[in-house]
């Protein structure tokens, strides 16, 4: 990696989100970006919020999320970085 990656951001429209999410998150890894955080937001059902967690997203923003929350969720792990 060319630069330091603090938050990636996936907004997954499509059905198709622990592939993608998965691909990224293992692909920080290589990369050395072991700190890197991963939010994953989009159409996603509340029911697969704890496998993408546990897949390693810092967090999940299921549909119907609001704009103020997400800008709460996203100011809080940037900022735990921080410490």
């Amino acid at each position: 990696m060319q630069e330091h990656v603090e938050l990636v951001g996936l907004s997954i429209l499509s059905g198709a989100r622990m592939g993608p999410t998965r691909k990224t998150i293992e692909a920080l890894r290589a990369a050395g970006a072991t700190d890197a955080r991963v939010v994953v937001g989009g159409t996603v059902p509340h029911t697969d919020v704890p496998k993408l967690l546990e897949m390693g997203a810092s967090a999940v923003l299921p549909t119907g999320t609001t704009i103020e929350s997400l800008v709460e969720d996203v100011r809080f792990i940037a900022s735990a970085d921080e410490d």
